[in-house]
């Protein structure tokens, strides 16, 4: 007999592994004419097998600050257990469900955990993944013609897909450009 089923089934002589798990197995003589009934007993652990997940979560290409989100595809294994997904730094790279999003530069590790399920024990598999900040890409600066004594002139700041914002300077700022408000 099994002390738990969900662990080992007994079945006349023979046992059958269900799962992972600790029970006591035990096995009952029975008396005859000159011997009384005899019970022996045994504690058995059954360990999971290893479900062998790839060692290295595959996440294709670079990432940079502005990309869109992307799916995370779980590594091979040999078990069906369930995938979940985190990161070291959401600050960098934020986690939902099986979707990442780069929130900004720097660098996290991504783990996917699977799940211990029936015969088999959890796994994880990891990467590190840097992100870029994005290029800066900036128009022309276009500064109006002055002359000295004219009026004053507002200066408009390149076109540029950074949303930092604009300082003005002068390489000598002992010449005032047209009363420029800067």
């Amino acid at each position: 007999t099994s002390s738990d089923t969900s662990v080992i089934t007994v079945s006349g002589a023979y046992g059958h592994v269900v799962a992972p798990g600790t029970c006591v197995l035990t096995a009952t003589q029975a008396a005859t004419a000159q011997y009384p009934q005899t019970v022996a007993s045994d504690t058995v652990t059954v360990t999971a097998k290893p479900n062998n997940v790839s060692p290295e979560l595959s996440i294709p290409g670079t990432k940079s600050v502005g990309d869109p989100p992307f799916t995370l595809t779980h590594p091979t294994s040999l078990s069906t257990g369930a995938w979940t997904y985190s990161s070291s730094d959401p600050n960098v790279i934020a986690v939902t469900g099986a979707q990442a999003t780069v929130i900004g530069a720097g660098a996290c590790t991504i783990t996917a955990t699977q799940a211990a399920h029936g015969c088999y024990a959890s796994g994880t598999s990891a990467k590190v993944v840097s992100v870029q900040a994005s290029l800066t890409s900036i128009g022309p600066f276009t500064v109006p013609g002055s002359v000295v004594g004219g009026p004053s002139f507002q200066l408009t700041p390149p076109a540029s897909n950074s949303p930092g914002s604009w300082t003005y300077t002068s390489s000598n700022p002992a010449i005032q450009i047209g009363r420029a408000h800067v």
